[in-house]
């Protein structure tokens, strides 16, 4: 009788014993999974980030593609306007020729018009090259800040990863 009470004793603390380690257990696997979803969270949150700031980038490059065909509409309506004024001013030219010193006046002024709309145009020109220089720059500091967000994503994925791996082999063992 004495032998089954030890027994029944012994069974007793070692059934205590595995309830707390059961127990314990299922708190570290509540643990884990708070971690868990709070990595989700903050995965989620900076994919949103991105997606907004690639939102962002999309954005400025369109309004910059519009702007460059604002400049270059406005450029080739400055030519247009430059070659029927160099046109009209061939046609003076040659009437004027005929009319002698007062047409050398008219010639001069014809001139002065065709230098001024040369130099506008070529104003024009310049700034239609600076707009698209600024194009290809903002194209390429979105590539570059992309690429650096995805990289830093997967780093971040990464470390995750691994202390969460390094996390499970400790509970593990």
């Amino acid at each position: 009788m004495t032998l089954l009470y030890k027994r029944l004793e012994t069974s007793e603390s070692e059934k205590s014993e595995y309830i707390i380690r059961y127990e314990d257990a299922i708190n570290d696997k509540k643990e884990l999974t708070h971690q868990y979803m709070n990595s989700i969270t903050d995965l989620r949150a900076s994919c949103c980030s991105l997606d907004e700031r690639y939102s962002s980038l999309s954005k400025t490059l369109d309004s910059t593609k519009q702007g460059s065909m604002d400049w270059k509409r406005k450029y080739e309506q400055v030519l247009s306007r430059q070659k029927s004024e160099e046109d009209l001013a061939s046609s003076e030219i040659a009437a004027l020729k005929s009319c002698g010193s007062a047409a050398e006046a008219r010639l001069a002024a014809a001139r002065e018009q065709s230098q001024s709309a040369q130099e506008e145009a070529a104003e024009w020109k310049r700034k239609y090259d600076i707009a698209v220089r600024e194009a290809k720059t903002a194209l390429e500091k979105a590539a570059i800040v992309q690429d650096y967000t995805n990289k830093q994503t997967l780093l971040r994925e990464d470390a995750l990863r691994e202390e969460f791996s390094c996390t499970l082999v400790e509970k593990v063992s």
